[in-house]
């Protein structure tokens, strides 16, 4: 079977700070998605969590998505995370092999 590389950032921050998050990782989606091997990225909104967003990435492989984080990883995805922790907000990063 197809395998697939799924890579997920969940922020939770103040509810005030959302608008500021979003700010930060909107940008990078439309050039995300057109990096070699990426099948879709997204940014969703949590109903149920005003301050929490969760970026999700579908690569084709380890190794695109490697390429990706090694050459676009961006300043300003680096302030999000600094962002976070400034404000004791929760970050979970996960990385996951999908089918197969």
């Amino acid at each position: 079977g197809v395998c697939m590389i799924v890579f997920s950032l969940r922020v939770t921050t103040a509810p005030a700070q959302r608008h500021a998050v979003v700010a930060l990782i909107e940008p990078l989606l439309a050039p995300t998605r057109v990096e070699p091997g990426c099948e879709s990225c997204r940014l969703y909104a949590d109903a149920d969590d005003v301050g929490a967003l969760t970026l999700v990435e579908e690569w084709s492989s380890q190794a695109a998505l490697d390429c990706c984080l090694a050459s676009c990883f961006p300043a300003s995805l680096s302030r999000c995370f600094v962002m976070g922790d400034e404000r004791s907000a929760g970050l979970r990063l996960r990385v996951s092999e999908v089918g197969g």
